[in-house]
């Protein structure tokens, strides 16, 4: 047998008289999407069609043997042996591997690549192409596995010893990655990052082309691996696909993006400040037409007179208008005034350039949210004002105006002070349990903001440029202030002053990160008494000095207050006024034990006695006493009426007592 694989038939061994042949039958002949082996009977030359009987061989070893009909054209000249049909190299030829690859100067190490042909020499090679490269490998099945697209694109085991990671331990990480992907036992991802490390391997590069093999014309396609991934994920199922993924037909139509180069990005940028430049200028008055001669400047990519100009009057060519697509979302008159500056203008444009690479594009976004979060603003909290800026698109119902965010940001379960609480006790940057921050103590007086300050000062007069030096020295001043008048004495004062002076530097903060400079420095100006974040944290102190009094007061009962001198003015205050609680006799209780009882209610004594019911009411304020006539009175009950409440009414003269025990 020949290296230029000349593919004779050799006949099997059979009791039958008919010799059987080995054929390589192309793609989709026996019913396999790659090259299959199979064994027919090619006597018989007046026969247009033949059975063949498809070898379990290779790729397709686990498949049942079926037999197909087929043309003899397609069979006639395609024999092979019997040994490379039974070995199944052949099958493996268009498909994704996995193999064991010796490189120079290195061991075995695992790579991926599409095999695009073979060579049987009795042992046999597999000619393998690794995108850049292409190589023959050895045919080992022990250290070659065909992979899916989605786990051929996602690479697991690349670049791994074959020391380190042996063949088993190979196809059980190409499993796991597999069943991530595909949501087996799990939910189904397409976020490579994810499904790379939870196997404990490195994200990949999405934009890397990968090399995919083209059965139709028999040459091998790059691919990029981004596409391979989206098509792997979305094609042939339900799930919702994004807009920003567009899909072909096959693996192998992958849509043509238009790549803009670094150039024309700029261009573009510049026509776009043109632009923006170019509505003020217009209302000026237009500059006289130059000649030739004159000194003309020209701009960036305008092409300039030659010397063999014939010296007429020409105008500068315009430049190409660039008009940006408008958005399908309605958005209001101010958010648009907003968000559409020249530099997030720019940032959209420049993102544009880089479709294909997902990096870039990660960046770009958290640049343009970065201007588009509070934080160009300086600080956001209850004391600093903020300035309003609308957040980034989200994929959201209901979108949100700009007064709407302002106003929905204070509707929220927690109290102000909770959610300082909790800032200050989280690293707003990681909220593990081991990022927990101390507890902070609360000032004892004002001495120690100031102490505080000066240990702040002595650091940053040292490291920092020396305007932050007087932003410290500005708080300091303004604390020392404060204590001279004898302000901010309870903890409440100063627990607001020691916010409202974090928020400030918070600001300072914001601004530098932004490179404001200028407005950073304007932060030194807060530190006033009549700055109206200021006058804010007064406001606060005060209320909550009001809310304390009054739980005070509800706490401690007030002190009994002397009568009022007797005189004309106080005349109707004695009237209505009742007797107090403590001028009144208590009543013994033999006295209420003798007590005559109707319907099961108590006499009440001041209903027959001279001195009438205490109650302003026409009725008497004890409902639970009743007022009849008893006819007659025990003996104690009368003497206790006489002594205490001035005897019985007329009315009721005529009531007998028992004779009182001598």
């Amino acid at each position: 047998m020949s290296a230029s694989r000349d593919r004779r038939s050799s006949p099997e061994p059979s009791s039958s008289t008919s010799p059987v042949s080995y054929v390589y039958c192309k793609p989709t002949v026996l019913q396999t999407d790659g090259y299959a082996y199979g064994k027919t009977n090619l006597e018989g030359a007046g026969v247009d069609s033949v059975s063949v009987t498809r070898v379990a061989s290779g790729r397709w070893a686990e498949l049942p043997e079926i037999m197909c009909t087929c043309l003899r054209r397609d069979v006639q000249g395609r024999t092979v042996e019997a040994e490379e049909a039974a070995s199944g190299i052949g099958t493996y030829v268009g498909s994704c591997v996995c193999v064991a690859r010796l490189l120079p100067g290195s061991a075995k190490v695992w790579s991926y690549g599409v095999v695009t042909d073979y060579t049987w020499n009795g042992r046999g090679l597999l000619h393998v192409c690794f995108g850049a490269d292409s190589s023959s490998i050895e045919f080992n099945t022990s250290e070659l596995q065909v992979l899916p697209l989605p786990v051929y694109a996602l690479r697991p085991c690349a670049g791994v010893p074959v020391l380190t990671l042996m063949g088993a331990e190979m196809r059980s990480r190409h499993g796991a990655v597999l069943d991530h992907f595909n949501g087996t036992g799990c939910r189904a991802s397409r976020n490579s990052a994810s499904i790379l490390r939870k196997v404990g391997v490195a994200p990949v590069d999405e934009t890397t082309m990968i090399p995919v093999f083209d059965f139709s014309r028999c040459c091998v396609q790059s691919t990029s691996l981004k596409y391979v991934l989206d098509f792997s994920y979305y094609h042939g199922n339900s799930r919702r696909r994004p807009q920003s993924v567009i899909l072909g037909a096959t693996i192998l139509d992958e849509p043509q993006r238009t790549s803009t180069t670094v150039t024309q990005v700029q261009e573009t940028l510049g026509a776009v400040e043109e632009e923006v430049t170019g509505q003020a200028a217009a209302q000026m008055t237009p500059a006289p037409r130059t000649t030739s001669a004159a000194r003309t400047e020209f701009l960036p990519g305008q092409l300039s007179d030659s010397d063999d100009s014939d010296g007429e009057e020409t105008d500068p060519a315009p430049l190409q208008e660039v008009t940006l697509l408008p958005s399908a979302e309605r958005k209001r008159p101010l958010e648009v005034a907003m968000t559409e500056s020249g530099e997030t203008a720019s940032l959209k444009l420049l993102k544009r350039s880089y479709s294909d690479n997902p990096s870039m594009l990660r960046s770009i976004d958290q640049l343009i949210a970065l201007r588009a979060s509070s934080v160009s603003a300086g600080a956001v909290s209850d004391v600093i004002g903020p300035t309003i800026s609308p957040s980034g698109k989200s994929k959201q119902q209901f979108q949100p105006s700009v007064l709407q965010r302002s106003i929905h940001r204070h509707l929220v379960t927690v109290t102000e002070s909770f959610r300082r609480d909790y800032a200050a006790s989280h690293d707003m940057a990681d909220f593990s349990r081991a990022a927990v921050l101390p507890a902070t103590r609360n000032p004892t007086e004002l001495g120690c903001i100031i102490d505080a300050l000066d240990g702040l000062d002595s650091v940053v007069s040292r490291v920092y440029l020396p305007y932050v030096s007087e932003l410290v020295m500005a708080a300091r001043k303004m604390v020392v202030r404060l204590k001279s008048q004898e302000g901010f004495s309870n903890h409440v004062a100063r627990k607001e002053l020691v916010y409202w002076i974090n928020e400030c530097f918070k600001q300072f903060r914001g601004f530098l990160a932004l490179h404001r400079t200028e407005e950073a420095l304007s932060v030194c100006v807060q530190f006033s008494a009549a700055d109206p974040s200021f006058v804010l944290v007064t406001q606060i102190i005060t209320a909550a000095s009001i809310a304390e009094l009054r739980q005070l007061q509800q706490t401690q009962p007030m002190a009994k207050q002397p009568p009022p001198a007797p005189g004309p003015q106080n005349t109707k205050y004695l009237k209505a006024k009742s007797p107090a609680s403590d001028d009144r006799p208590p009543v013994p209780q033999a006295v209420l034990t003798a007590l005559p009882k109707l319907n099961g209610k108590s006499l009440c004594m001041r209903y027959l006695a001279n001195l009438p019911c205490p109650s302003r009411l026409d009725r008497c304020y004890a409902r639970r006493r009743g007022h009849f006539n008893p006819g007659s009175l025990p003996a104690i009950v009368y003497d206790f009426i006489r002594d205490t409440y001035g005897g019985l009414k007329k009315e009721f003269s005529a009531v007998t007592h028992e004779p009182t025990e001598q």
